[in-house]
């Protein structure tokens, strides 16, 4: 090859290289712009949901457990007063029951805990009540100090209509029968307290007293009332 025809070669060369390039060049972007201009899939990931955690049921069991006794122990005085039997609480699962047993167990002292609740509203107006009322209160304490109910409580409440009409202030004389029980004198019922003259709830206690240890039980008492106009 002759020395003049060597830069026309490389020239035509470099050219073809320059055109071959260029079109494939021309290709890849024609390919992008395609794929670009389809819609694309759009992956989310899965939600990752991880299991709820299992309720300690000892834990919460022994919590409204104590709710339970707690709210108990406020009942306790108003039993006392009314006397009325204070309500049990759950019994306790062993120590190797079942987290079936102990859900079980803290629903039961659950919904014991709010029943204690309204229970306590309920003896507490009753409890208002008696303080006003001296036949609810005379009732109560009957039942409470000697067991008289039924015959027994019906009768007392004969005797002390005949006697008062349940008035605290019944007197029918200056130093003659006084109160509800018609103690005579009135002076006697010091001994179940210094509030004789107002206290009602003192003068039952007194008359309950003067009942149990002159005739044993109301019933004697209101046949004495009977036959003899006093008792």
């Amino acid at each position: 090859m002759r020395a003049s025809m060597r830069p026309s070669l490389i020239l035509v060369l470099s050219i073809g290289f320059l055109g071959f390039y260029g079109v494939l060049f021309a290709m890849t972007v024609d390919a992008a712009a395609e794929e670009s201009a389809s819609p694309q899939p759009i992956v989310t990931p899965l939600p990752t949901i991880s299991p709820p955690e299992a309720p300690n049921h000892h834990l919460w069991s022994k919590h409204w457990a104590t709710r339970a006794a707690k709210n108990r122990r406020a009942l306790r005085s108003l039993s006392l007063s009314l006397g009325r039997p204070l309500p049990r609480l759950c019994a306790r699962p062993g120590a190797f029951a079942s987290d079936e047993v102990w859900a079980r167990y803290g629903r039961r002292c659950k919904a014991k805990a709010y029943r204690f609740v309204e229970l306590h509203k309920k003896w507490a107006k009753d409890w208002r009540k008696m303080q006003s009322d001296p036949v609810a209160l005379g009732k109560m304490l009957a039942k409470k100090l000697y067991g008289w109910t039924g015959e027994q409580w019906t009768a007392l409440y004969i005797l002390w209509n005949r006697e008062s009409g349940w008035s605290i202030h019944k007197d029918q004389s200056v130093n003659g029968p006084y109160g509800i029980p018609q103690a005579n004198p009135g002076t006697k019922m010091w001994t179940a307290g210094p509030d004789w003259r107002t206290s009602f709830k003192t003068q039952i206690i007194w008359g309950l007293r003067y009942v149990k240890g002159q005739y044993v039980c109301p019933v004697n008492a209101l046949a004495h009332s009977y036959a003899c106009n006093w008792y």
